[in-house]
């Protein structure tokens, strides 16, 4: 296969998937290697396709990027043919007019012989009922359920009992001789199926509720904030609704793949009575719905499992240990605030490289959703889970193009307070200490540049040391910093252990704290007012994380959605950065 037929199959490809696809599955798919994946994306951006995304989250191609027609293929062009006969048969006027229109359209950019064959196809729809309600009524339901309307039926049961509905109409169904609406019943509280040649009389009526989901989601979910105070026969429709939903998303990738539902549901549960290329072609699928399964739903439909997954990564590295005071206070934080609220802690180490794999704990159905400690460096593979709708949240910093939900301390104006302090204590020369490849640490670097700034300070790039969490993250950092030759009165360390450990090194280099160096911190650890001196540093509140944490994980669990929160940071001011007498 030449590259610009590889370049139009995956157009092709892309245009089959309405959600975002990984460059893994579209790689495979066309027989190459991800990096000339990455490449062949890059060159049909330049050309002027409109594909969304990036490398480790995935790529979808947007509206507004077409191909010329010549391109389609001799099968492709039967299938146009065949089905816009069949609309132009079956649906009412406008739309099989529209069939028409859009044959006519394409069939006058072809090439000659692409022509003939679209004119002259051979597959004919044969003689078939026409469309059995009236033909107004049908057009008014199409645009109901395009613009998201609801709808008062005058309907006649098979009894001839009369009845009016006011549904929520999500689908229209054309069989040979019957034209279906799949609908949400007020009435009923339930999905219900309407005949259209039994509406005695029809009315378009207000808007339905606004969503960001799949076309179904108004249907299924509360209507509005008000609905909430509504009675709990109102709720148990919705989560009857609920159910719906998942049994028809399954129903859609077992008719996708060619398989049956239970086949579906065992592939997606890992069976190993599933071969590994239907299980892989069903996840695939399963990925482009944004649809996951939990294997023990049951439990969690029956609220039978109250427990959650907090989940600390770990540096392969530099293997942090759990019983750095910073984890112990926010695992202490949120054991207090999951025991107030009556669940228990899993408690589960990741390596910090891959990140995704705290779902893998979530879909085992153990847990009812996920906390993770800190972003460290794949906010893509955080997106992903968000993508999948797997429920975590993640204590560290609000980034951009972000899908999941975060808790995290104001580290910009954390970082700014810091050395805005030290800088008011007479200090100009004030080294900073942390890796700035970590989001949190990133944060507060800029509001240590903020800060320089503000006083008319240029930012010596000799003075910034990269220092990992670790026990002798500070012994590191400070041998580094001396070997730069370079003056400095104060340093700004981005955790407390970070800064105790830089104190003691000083000492041992002959420098006097707070004398010659001050020193803050950031977190404000139980240990930080004992040490000597006792260290300034910037608290983040752990109990209001823990809090803040939990609360918006089981938001996330119960609505579907959750807000970032961005909780304040306070400067505790002690001996470590001023000097007495």
């Amino acid at each position: 296969m030449s590259r610009t037929e590889r370049l139009l199959q995956l157009m092709q490809m892309l245009r089959r998937h309405r959600y975002p696809v990984s460059g893994a599955a579209l790689s495979q798919e066309l027989g190459i290697s991800l990096r000339s994946l990455y490449r062949d994306i890059a060159t049909l951006q330049n050309q002027g396709a409109k594909i969304a995304g990036e490398a480790g989250i995935g790529y979808v191609l947007q509206p507004g990027f077409t191909l010329p027609p010549l391109m389609f293929t001799e099968e492709e062009i039967a299938a146009i043919a065949l089905g816009s006969k069949w609309v132009a048969q079956q649906a009412d006027h406008k739309l099989a007019l529209a069939a028409r229109d859009a044959l006519a359209k394409i069939a006058s950019v072809l090439p000659s012989e692409a022509r003939m064959e679209l004119e002259n196809s051979g597959l004919l729809i044969g003689p078939g009922c026409k469309s059995d309600g009236n033909d107004e009524q049908l057009r008014q339901i199409r645009l109901a359920i395009r613009k998201q309307h609801k709808l008062v039926l005058e309907y006649q049961d098979e009894t001839g009992k009369a009845s009016e509905r006011t549904i929520w109409p999500c689908a229209l169904s054309f069989f040979d001789n019957l034209r279906i609406i799949v609908a949400w019943c007020e009435l009923r509280n339930d999905f219900r199926h309407f005949r259209t040649d039994r509406i005695q009389g029809l009315q378009v009526i207000e808007k339905m509720p606004q969503t960001t989901h799949s076309p179904l989601s108004p249907h299924i979910k509360t209507k509005n904030k008000k609905m909430k105070a509504k009675t709990d026969t109102t709720a148990d429709a919705h989560k009857s609704a609920s159910k719906e939903q998942r049994r028809l998303q399954m129903a859609d990738i077992a008719r996708l793949a060619g398989v049956s539902t239970s086949t579906v549901s065992r592939a997606l549960s890992g069976s190993s009575l599933v071969n590994d290329e239907t299980r892989q072609r069903i996840a695939e699928l399963a990925r482009s719905l944004k649809y996951s399964i939990n294997i023990d739903a049951r439990n969690l439909r029956l609220k039978q499992t109250r427990t959650i997954a907090v989940v600390v990564p770990f540096d392969s590295e530099t293997r942090q240990h759990l019983s750095d005071p910073f984890f112990l206070g926010i695992l202490g934080g949120l054991a207090d605030a999951l025991t107030d609220r009556g669940f228990d802690m899993l408690l589960s180490r990741i390596d910090a490289e891959h990140l995704d794999n705290a779902a893998q704990i979530f879909d085992t159905g153990r847990v009812l959703g996920v906390i993770l400690i800190g972003q460290w460096r794949h906010h893509d593979q955080l997106n992903q889970l968000a993508a999948r709708h797997v429920p975590i949240v993640v204590w560290g910093a609000q980034l951009p193009q972000q899908l999941y939900v975060t808790v995290g301390s104001d580290n910009v104006t954390g970082g700014q307070k810091a050395t805005e302090h030290l800088l008011q204590s007479g200090r100009k020369r004030i080294a900073f200490f942390g890796d700035t490849q970590l989001p949190e640490v990133a944060q507060r670097y800029e509001g240590y540049c903020k800060a320089l700034a503000q006083h008319g300070i240029t930012l010596d790039e000799k003075l910034v040391v990269p220092a990992s969490f670790i026990e002798e993250g500070g012994k590191l950092a400070v041998a580094e910093l001396c070997s730069r030759q370079t003056s400095f009165d104060a340093l700004f360390a981005c955790s407390d252990l970070l800064a105790m450990t830089s104190i003691n090194s000083l000492r041992e280099n002959n420098y006097r704290v707070p004398d010659d160096v001050a020193v803050v911190g950031y977190d404000d650890i139980e240990l930080a007012r004992y040490f000597h001196p006792p260290l300034t540093t910037v608290r983040q509140p752990m109990a209001q994380a823990g809090i803040a944490l939990v609360d918006a994980l089981l938001t996330l669990i119960e609505d579907g959605n959750s807000e970032a929160q961005l909780l304040p940071t306070e400067l505790m001011v002690r001996t470590s950065s001023v000097c007495v007498g």
